[in-house]
């Protein structure tokens, strides 16, 4: 039990460094979003000149930096109230498919002497259509002990991470599934990821994992593109510091360390100031893993929307192609509508989680589950 007493004391020794780490981050944060306003000063060719010379900058911005001015973009429909925005979000997802995937998981359990481990992965499928009904589906698969301990070493008989790829795994292949089954469509479907598009906590895997998650990663990418339908990578808390780099880049050409405590979204909120207003579309340039995209490393785009008043701006990435065939603002109504409907976060996702989900008391069930089968077949 945590003794409320002896945290205080330890806080207290920590209070100088505290209070140190504060005036270093502000002060790095007013300098650099003095920097942001005199960067929106600049014309785009000269931006693009002065990161020409890095070839991952971080971030690069779009046409858009010209067509809206600068790095922001208002949204132009204020709503007098809540039910005046769920009007407008009905009239945006009617007859429009939406997909969202998610998973969860059930690690091997070190009392069982057998290793085994759970993946589920839930999708909803909504058409926005009286006509067509929605659709929840699950899909659960068991990992047993021949693939568990082929996936380990010797330090460790499976390894977590083997569990987590292959839940990775499956729910991007529904969503390419998904790329395929309503490459046709319209109006124009929209497809879900919980998290970034880009596999970057992958750098430092193992060589086959590091693999297999960048084939499925560029997978996406490669059948989004094809059948052109959109996919937004949905970051609800990013860490990110890609404009940051940029900036950094822009100003100095060795950029300094400073940047690091900071994020983008505590730079580029003040430039969010109203509901529904996003950042312009960036070209993704991140150092890293992104070199390894092959032909898709230059074919990400993202940016940040303002979807709460009170929290900071959640990151969208996305295919670069949405940006380019002029179809980044019509997903971009999607998302909004979504987070409505769903009361701040997007619908689709929320239910596809709910639907995936593994509550604590599914372990107990599939221990009890597991116990039965291996009984029955004398195991």
């Amino acid at each position: 039990m945590l003794d409320p007493h002896n945290l205080r004391q330890a806080l207290e020794k920590k209070r100088e460094e505290f209070c140190k780490y504060q005036i270093r981050t502000q002060g790095e944060r007013d300098r650099y979003q003095e920097q942001l306003f005199t960067f929106m000063q600049a014309p785009l060719e000269e931006i693009q000149a002065k990161l020409a010379a890095e070839p991952w900058p971080g971030a690069r911005p779009t046409s858009e930096y010209d067509k809206h001015g600068g790095l922001s973009v208002s949204f132009p429909k204020p709503f007098s109230h809540h039910q005046d925005a769920r009007a407008w979000a009905k009239q945006i997802l009617k007859e429009l498919t939406t997909f969202a995937v998610d998973g969860s998981q059930l690690m091997p359990d070190k009392e069982l002497s057998v290793p085994v481990a759970v993946v589920q992965v839930g999708w909803f499928l909504n058409h926005h259509s009286t006509q067509r009904p929605f659709e929840k589906r699950i899909q659960t698969e068991v990992l047993g002990p021949e693939e568990l301990l082929a996936s380990g070493s010797e330090e460790k008989l499976f390894h977590d991470q083997h569990i987590s790829l292959k839940r990775y795994q499956l729910e991007i292949d529904f969503l390419q599934q998904f790329c395929r089954n309503y490459k046709d469509s319209t109006p124009l479907p929209l497809g879900f990821f919980d998290g970034s598009l880009l596999v970057s906590f992958a750098e430092v895997l193992k060589d086959l994992h590091r693999e297999e998650y960048l084939s499925a990663a560029v997978g996406l990418l490669r059948v989004s593109s094809l059948h052109k339908i959109p996919i937004l990578g949905y970051v609800d808390t990013s860490v990110a510091r890609d404009v940051l780099r940029m900036l950094a880049l822009f100003f100095y050409q060795d950029p300094p360390k400073s940047y690091e405590g900071l994020r983008d979204i505590d730079m580029l909120g003040p430039l969010l100031p109203q509901w529904g207003d996003r950042t312009i579309a960036f070209v993704l340039s991140r150092p890293g893993i992104l070199r390894e995209y092959g032909e898709m490393k230059d074919q990400m785009g993202f940016c940040y929307l303002r979807t709460s008043m009170t929290r900071p701006p959640v990151r969208v990435e996305f295919p670069l192609w949405l940006h380019q065939k002029g179809l980044l603002d019509q997903a971009m109504d999607t998302l909004r509508a979504e987070v409505i409907v769903g009361n701040g976060y997007p619908y689709a996702l929320e239910t596809a989680d709910q639907v995936a989900w593994l509550a604590p008391q599914d372990r107990a069930r599939f221990a009890n589950l597991l116990q039965q089968f291996l009984q029955e077949q004398s195991i």
